[in-house]
């Protein structure tokens, strides 16, 4: 063994002390500086805490605002996206529905959704703005929804033809004939679906149309049934059949004008109606069905008996006049409900104007959010997420089945002991229990004793016997009463006079063959089978709770696992020793020139700082020989200052040292002999 060997083990262990100690240090400085800023962080967190109390109450009391704030933006961009609006026109767009909702008895969510069906009708971002007053008088006149009005109202604009600009005369039109008549914005927008379109080509005006359908209404004649009859009507008069123009030229009416083209309705209906007044009312009906058809016959008939000649014209010129709309609001509306529905939307235009304000950063933390959702689920969909859901959801059966065991076997446990309670404070408990407890024993006394058995095996042959000898008095004793019944005393002696011996026989060969049969071994077997039977019950649940804990122990490392994945652990030790050997080896040689070169710079500075260096030999000399039974290698002079030894490069072999034992020896021998501390047989004092 040489002395750079131990020397390198020491460098060895300082190389990584050291780093560790750095380490170590740096984990300290780490520590404080956390504790310091967790400290810190609690005193901030303590000092803000009244603010964040104050905070989250004025967040939770304008949780409302906000929530409304962020349905009346919603609402405006499924405006903006039927319309097509430009970010100018949107902003003109939300304004309008916001003063409309703080000025009228409508919320801006129903003015955004009136918005909405007038875009949708082709309205502009103009045209829908200024329809808007009027569509909202309509409705609170009809005591319609306004989604619902502006649909109807937009539907009859488009089909009469009308510049947007027109919704005012539709909305007061239409008001003026459903408070005038008996029918209702509903039923008006049913009618004039049917026959608006007929009606606008055929040269009917808006409060022609709306003239007859308010006449009809009426009679009763309303909504789709109406509207189907007078479409039916103005298609008999635009084109009537060879028997119907024959029928209203025998009467003077003249349906077209001199250039062919169709004259107003109203005035040829104007014409038939005088034109039949003195006719009778099966003469009327038949010109009527004639020339109108079934369909239309009673909407006609209708008309003139309501209207007569000019009637129907009278009652459109009353449809015409401007602001009934606006008027029949404002009275719908001057009462406690219409001023709490006007409160309303004030309190709603509020709450958007607040919770506008924070709908920036609620979408900025909506948006954070689901990027932070979106992100956990790409983790959750790689191959790491899958197995450590994975992972996770095997962990939590095996804590549930774990649970459910435990809880099993405590439920077990504990009805158990409730069923030995009750057992036991029970007498006929107790006795089955006895009786129980006799039979296991005289089971054991069975298998155990011999002479129990055989004493055992005599009384069951015994008892069987003596239960055929009873069964057999038995017999024989209603035989004898029933003889005796039947034919008297000398029948009874002659009975059994004559079958004495055979009955004796019989009772022989019958006793006989109860020997023949091995009843030890049935009653044996009887005891077995009944023992086996309370064994099993009395230990399934043991055996139960024992197989599942055997099963961990076979998991368990105790030595190596019987099963798992610490079933080879030794083996795995002894792989990583090997391993770890077969490292040191092969740095051994670059650790041997580390530490050669080490010794060699410690014993020049040591030589320079405390002693003055010795000549050292020319190289014509050769190196000098050390004795005290060792062999120097090299050139290493050798000095000595008080009690310390100095040593300059050197490198000294120690034969015949097998372990550290004799190696710490040798060195002090050898020590020793150069410093003149001990006597040549080496050793220190």
């Amino acid at each position: 063994m040489e002395i750079f060997s131990v020397m390198a083990s020491m460098s060895l262990v300082d190389m990584i002390t050291a780093p560790l100690r750095k380490i170590a240090g740096q984990m300290n400085v780490t520590d404080k500086a956390a504790a310091s800023l967790s400290s810190g962080a609690l005193a901030l967190s303590k000092s803000l805490l009244p603010i964040a109390l104050a905070a989250g109450v004025l967040l939770a009391a304008l949780a409302p605002c906000i929530s409304t704030a962020a349905e009346f933006e919603s609402a405006m961009a499924g405006v903006g996206a039927v319309s097509r609006a430009t970010p100018a026109e949107m902003r003109e767009l939300s304004d309008a529905a916001r003063e409309l909702g703080a000025t009228t008895a409508w919320s801006a969510m129903q003015v955004a959704e009136g918005q909405k069906y007038l875009a949708m009708a082709g309205f502009s971002v103009q045209e829908n703005v200024a329809a808007l007053p009027a569509v909202l008088n309509m409705a609170s006149a009809g005591a319609t929804e306004l989604g619902r009005a502006a649909d109807i109202s937009s539907d009859i604009l488009s089909a009469f033809n009308l510049e947007a600009a027109q919704m005012p005369r539709v909305a007061d039109t239409l008001t003026a004939a459903f408070t005038t008549s008996n029918t209702s914005l509903e039923l008006l927008g049913e009618t004039m679906k049917y026959v608006a379109p007929v009606a606008e080509k055929a040269g009917v005006s808006l409060e022609g149309t709306a003239a007859m359908a308010g006449l009809l209404g009426n009679v009763g004649i309303k909504g789709s049934q109406a509207g189907t009859a007078l479409r039916a009507m103005l298609n008999g008069l635009a084109a009537p059949s060879s028997e119907a123009a024959k029928s209203m030229a025998a009467l003077g009416v003249v349906t077209t004008d001199a250039v062919g083209n169709l004259r107003n309705p109203i005035a040829i209906l104007g014409d038939m109606a005088k034109a039949t007044e003195s006719m009778g009312s099966a003469q009327k009906m038949a010109f009527t069905k004639t020339v109108f058809g079934t369909e239309a016959m009673s909407a006609v008939l209708a008309l003139f008996d309501q209207a007569g000649a000019g009637g129907i014209t009278e009652y459109a010129a009353q449809l015409t006049a401007a602001g009934t709309a606006a008027e029949v609001a404002a009275r719908q509306n001057d009462n406690l409900v219409g001023d709490q529905k006007a409160l309303g939307s004030a309190f709603e235009s509020l709450q958007i104007t607040i919770g506008s304000l924070f709908l920036p950063a609620m979408r900025g933390l909506a948006q954070a959010a689901t990027w932070v959702v979106r992100g956990l689920d790409m983790i959750a969909a790689s191959p790491v997420g899958k197995f450590l859901l994975g992972a996770a959801a095997v962990l939590s059966v095996t804590v549930i089945a774990i649970t459910l065991l435990s809880g099993a076997v405590w439920a077990g446990t504990a009805a158990w002991a409730a069923f030995n309670v009750v057992i036991l404070a029970n007498p006929i408990g107790l006795i089955i229990l006895a009786v129980v407890g006799l039979v296991a024993g005289l089971i054991a006394l069975y298998n155990k004793c011999d002479k129990a058995r055989e004493i055992m095996d005599y009384f069951v042959v015994g008892a069987v016997a003596v239960w055929e000898w009873i069964k057999a008095a038995a017999s024989a004793v209603g035989d004898f009463f029933s003889i005796l019944s039947g034919a008297g005393i000398m029948g009874v002696f002659a009975y059994y006079f004559t079958d004495i011996y055979n009955a004796a026989g019989a009772l022989w060969d019958r006793l006989k063959s109860l020997f023949d049969i091995d009843l030890s071994e049935s009653g044996r077997k009887l005891i077995t089978t009944l023992a086996d039977g309370i064994k099993s019950v009395l230990t399934a649940p043991y055996d139960l709770v024992k197989a599942g804990l055997d099963k961990v122990r076979n998991l368990l490392p105790f030595s190596d696992a019987k099963e798992g994945p610490l079933s080879s652990l030794t083996l795995s030790g002894t792989k990583i020793m090997d391993t770890l050997g077969s490292g040191i080896r092969a740095a051994a040689p670059n650790l041997h020139a580390t530490a050669t070169g080490a010794l060699a710079g410690v014993a020049v500075a040591a030589n320079l700082a405390v002693a003055p260096v010795a000549p050292a030999p020319s190289p014509l000399e050769g190196p000098a020989p050390i004795q005290a039974n060792a062999s120097a290698k090299g050139q290493a002079p050798v000095q000595r200052s008080g009690k310390s030894v100095i040593i300059q490069n050197l490198t000294v072999t120690l034969p015949g040292v097998q372990d550290a034992d004799g190696f710490v020896a040798a060195l002090q021998t050898l020590i020793a002999q150069h410093d003149g501390s001990g006597d040549e047989s080496g050793g220190w004092d």
